[in-house]
């Protein structure tokens, strides 16, 4: 039997685990809105960070062209947010396999703080994907001066809301445990 610290997450009780995480999604999504808040009011107030290339003129009204350096900003920022969505599914389908497996021959407070374990683990890791893609939409409109990568933020924010632990989503994937037992 593996020695296991008394302060390890797998010796705490469910709860505490779930109200841990609630601490870390919440600390994640407030950090990456306090620098999107910074970077809009520095957008708003004194434009674009970026120098812009000798004699280049901005498009009228503001709008985005081909030809405008920065494109390459926006789509890299759309692109990566797109991936966070994606990664986001696949590592949650790849948990819930995960505590399938490893919950399958436990029952009661094991079977419980396995879940939890899983899950803690799950959301960690999907909370740095949706909030690397925020992060980043929120430093394009920093270098740009444009508000076009808000959405990326908003996505990121929406991401790790659903990440959120409550006790249903554990009951939840415990019954999916049990259903597929």
């Amino acid at each position: 039997m593996a020695y296991i610290p008394q302060n390890s997450p797998s010796s705490q009780s469910p709860a505490t685990q779930l109200k841990s995480l609630q601490v870390i999604v919440v600390a994640l999504m407030g950090g990456m809105l306090a620098f999107t808040g910074l970077a809009t009011y520095m957008a708003l107030t004194r434009g674009a960070a970026m120098v812009p290339q000798q004699g280049a003129t901005p498009p009228p009204g503001g709008a985005v062209s081909r030809s405008d350096p920065t494109m390459m900003l926006y789509v890299v920022s759309g692109a990566v947010s797109a991936m966070s969505i994606v990664a986001f599914i696949v590592v949650g389908r790849l948990a819930v396999a995960d505590v399938r497996k490893k919950a399958a021959g436990l029952s009661g407070d094991a079977r419980e703080r396995t879940a939890v374990q899983g899950m803690m683990v799950s959301a960690i890791i999907r909370a740095a994907f949706a909030e690397g893609a925020g992060l980043l939409g929120a430093v394009v409109v920093l270098l740009t001066g444009t508000l076009y990568t808000l959405g990326a933020v908003v996505v990121a924010t929406v991401l790790l809301m659903m990440l959120m632990p409550v006790r249903s989503r554990m009951e939840s994937m415990l019954a999916e445990v049990d259903r597929l037992r």
